[in-house]
């Protein structure tokens, strides 16, 4: 059967309403541990810098804080995506989830003696176990739900995210003024044990789902993984491209609403972030009711298209007046589209993975979105020092379709083209079965044509 063909077929086949097979109890109850440490980490967020810099009365000691939540992304991910594959991902889970409980309670003690390089070491400590977990549960959650459910459960572990965003740094923020950094650190802490009790109910990693290989052979094989699958590289490359362009956009955005309207900056920064938050919670709360699945490299090339659009917009939006509105909208538009570009290419690592290297594909996709959204926040920087950050803005969405658009186009077109061929597959063996019976039955009508006729009873 010819690819047109496939189409025809099933264009003449009637649409049925797809019927959503329900994600289940152990999802839930995973989603809910998630959702709650996710929210304590974003109680710590903003609290713990500020209180750093308040603490020393330093600024620069304020921005080592977010540094050191950044950078053990890039340096454990490809170690983290190996410990994935090579041991029970539950396991690996829960044990993070428990070292890191004890952790925070170090760190509260540590605050609590204003032992404020302490605090930052065990800060960085905190953020190596956070970089082992993450491929763990991205690596569980195929396995943990039904089949043709990976988009909306993503979605709706990323929509807690969204509402933790909004409400995580306003709720820190709060009790570092009312009650001290010790009593927010104690709340993470807590949050990590009833995520790790959530994670019981999930089954042990099976034996085919880890692999045997050890040190730099695993991780050449995890390379290997990624870059031999073309769908899979050239999704993840176009992902570090956009973040490459536009990885720091909040960022940047945020500063630059501190330099142009400094008298509201507070104010403005505010309603910007709870647009963030707001926006990545709409989207995914959208495709996590989504009947229809949207092919990931689909989501891919779209967001390239929209790269441009976006960040003019939210220029405009923000150069045009002072309002909290206008700050509420730019951030809506920004978390929306680095949600969409973000999600395709983890979909697509989930998806055509093998199990036993899906840690490590996911790992390496981490570390190099980090270091393309280090190098933003590097290059944005430099080209601010001869633009305005507007200006830098614009440009850098600019050049995040042209540079993205090619990547993703060959992505898409290369999914398309593999499900063409496997309908034609599928065609081709259907037409060969429907062959074979005729075979078989014909030698079985032939002897009943050529019986004498019975003699007529007289």
């Amino acid at each position: 059967m010819s690819a047109s063909g496939a189409r025809d077929e099933a264009s003449r086949t009637p649409r049925t309403e797809p019927v959503r097979t329900p994600l289940g109890g152990v999802f839930w109850t995973l989603w809910a541990g998630r959702s709650l440490s996710t929210l304590g980490g974003y109680l710590q967020f903003l609290a713990l810098p500020l209180w750093v810099q308040q603490t020393t009365g330093s600024a620069p000691a304020g921005v080592l804080a977010f540094v050191v939540f950044h950078l053990p992304k890039v340096v454990v991910s490809p170690f983290a995506g190996l410990i994935a594959d090579r041991l029970d991902r539950r396991g690996v889970a829960i044990a993070t989830d428990v070292a890191s409980a004890l952790v925070t309670v170090a760190m509260a003690a540590a605050a609590a003696g204003r032992h404020v390089v302490t605090v930052v070491v065990l800060l960085g400590l905190l953020q190596v176990l956070a970089a082992v977990r993450v491929p763990a549960l991205s690596s569980i959650l195929p396995d943990a739900i039904p089949a043709g459910r990976l988009m909306a459960a993503n979605s709706l572990l990323d929509a807690a995210t969204g509402a933790a965003m909004t409400l995580g740094p306003l709720l820190g923020t709060a009790l570092l003024t009312g009650w001290g950094i010790e009593w927010v650190l104690l709340l993470n802490g807590l949050t990590f044990i009833v995520a790790a009790l959530c994670l019981l109910p999930l089954s042990p990693t099976p034996a085919d789902g880890r692999t045997s290989q050890t040190g730099v052979a695993a991780l050449a094989g995890g390379l290997r993984a990624l870059w031999g699958d073309r769908i899979v590289r050239y999704a993840v490359a176009a992902e570090s491209v956009m973040y490459l362009c536009v990885g720091a956009a909040t960022e940047q955005l945020a500063i630059w609403l501190g330099q142009v309207h400094a008298a509201s900056a507070e104010r403005l920064i505010g309603a910007f972030g709870v647009g963030c938050g707001l926006g990545w919670l709409a989207v995914t709360v959208v495709l996590g009711r989504a009947r229809e699945t949207v092919a990931p490299t689909r989501m891919l090339w779209w967001s390239a298209l929209a790269a441009a659009p976006v960040s003019a917009a939210a220029v405009f939006l923000l150069r045009g007046g002072t309002g909290v509105l206008p700050a509420a909208a730019a951030g809506l538009l920004v978390s929306v589209h680095q949600f969409l570009y973000g999600l395709g290419p983890v979909l697509v690592c989930q998806q055509r993975a093998a199990n036993s290297h899906r840690g490590r594909v996911l790992a390496f996709r981490r570390m190099a979105t980090t270091l393309s959204q280090l190098a933003s926040l590097a290059a944005g920087a430099l080209l601010a020092g001869w633009l305005d950050m507007g200006s830098v803005l614009l440009l850098c969405g600019g050049l995040a379709t042209v540079t993205t658009m090619p990547l993703a186009r060959l992505a898409y077109r290369t999914e398309q083209a593999e499900r063409v061929g496997q309908a034609e597959r599928v065609g081709r063996a259907q037409e060969a079965g429907q062959a074979g019976q005729a075979a078989v039955a014909a030698p079985q009508a032939a002897p009943a044509a050529a019986a004498p006729a019975p003699a007529a009873v007289r």
